[in-house]
């Protein structure tokens, strides 16, 4: 699960950063793009690095050798993860699992994101634009921020209020995602590798449809035979 902190980056380019709505635009396009591109690039260069280790390193008893051929596996493992493949016939199955749960990751994020930033930045908003006597400036800022910013220059105490708001509601979103991912990472590492069998499906599977599926001890002991 990640927190959408990219769903705010275009309001924060704009508001807290001052940038332009061309490059705004592709300030927040860099990430999908780039992250296209990095898979394909570093394991293409990691591979060849490591290719060029085994020619190198191809025998000897001496430390360098050693040292080479186990430098080049790991290289190679690194290239393998960087440069995700499976077998044809089980790519459709690992597309719709990565997309579901990244789908309901993405969810979950949206929720949180959402609650940070309309519960952080209001508040952080009126206790900085307090100072300038306008009651209504909260609302304003808020409400319409790319307006605010045709009125109020990036040098005027106002602008530089608003910006330390969007400062301190981005701080949290971007710790709130860090603490968030560790456990999913821990959780990942720990899980069980489950024992596929080279059946498609069970040989009974056909019998068991709806109205027709086993009961009692039965039942138990064809949910034990899947398990």
């Amino acid at each position: 699960m990640m927190l959408n902190t990219s769903d705010y980056l275009y309001t924060i380019l704009i508001v807290a950063f001052n940038e332009s709505i061309k490059s705004v635009t592709r300030i927040t396009s860099l990430y999908s793009f780039v992250s296209v591109l990095t898979g394909v690039f570093i394991s293409i260069t990691v591979r060849f690095v490591a290719f060029g280790l085994l020619i190198r390193c191809r025998g000897g008893a001496d430390c360098s050798a050693h040292n080479g051929i186990i430098g080049a596996q790991v290289l190679l493992g690194i290239a393998g993860g960087l440069f995700p493949a499976t077998k044809h016939k089980h790519v459709a199955v690992v597309t719709g699992l990565y997309l579901a749960s990244y789908l309901i990751g993405s969810a979950l994020g949206n929720c949180i994101s959402g609650a940070i930033w309309t519960q952080v930045l209001p508040g952080e908003l009126e206790s900085r634009l307090a100072p300038f006597g306008n009651a209504t400036a909260t609302t304003a800022v808020y409400g319409n921020p790319f307006g605010y910013v045709a009125e109020w220059a990036m040098d005027t105490p106002e602008r530089q209020a608003v910006v330390q708001a969007y400062r301190h509601t981005q701080r949290l979103l971007c710790v709130t995602d860090i603490c968030l991912c560790m456990p999913l990472i821990c959780f990942a590492l720990v899980l069980r590798n489950p024992k596929l069998g080279k059946e498609q499906s069970l040989p009974d599977a056909e019998k068991y449809v709806e109205g027709h599926g086993p009961v009692g001890g039965e039942q138990r002991k064809w949910y034990q035979k899947i398990l």
